[in-house]
């Protein structure tokens, strides 16, 4: 009875470390660092060890997230200074973004939201 309790432990203990470590933190700190026309150019804080970056955009807090793409396929965004992300958004719509870090194929929560305009 002993061993099985011990086993059980163990089991939790190692399904525990493993996601713990397999879990991807939000990126932080995202922030509109210049604008210019329609162009907006935003930056986030690094996630240690994340492969790339999803970005994703809504205009309007009750709308679902949509990712932003290169002709179909999820654009996968590389965290650089000043700016890792350079959008051109319609001029006199809000919008939401929020970003994920993506690392060994697990993708993140999506950050804390960032409202921009126009």
């Amino acid at each position: 009875h002993a061993l099985e309790e011990l086993t059980d432990r163990n089991h939790q203990t190692l399904a525990d470390f493993y996601a713990e470590n397999s879990a991807v933190s939000a990126p932080s700190g995202l922030r509109l660092v210049q604008s210019s026309g329609n162009t907006l150019y935003l930056q986030w804080d690094a996630v240690d060890n994340a492969d790339y970056y999803l970005l994703y955009y809504r205009t309007g807090s009750n709308q679902d997230y949509t990712l932003c793409s290169d002709f179909g396929s999820p654009h996968r965004f590389q965290h650089s200074s000043p700016y890792s992300a350079a959008l051109t958004i319609r001029s006199g719509v809000s919008y939401e973004f929020a970003v994920t870090a993506v690392c060994d194929g697990v993708e993140s929560e999506k950050s804390a939201v960032l409202k921009a305009s126009v």
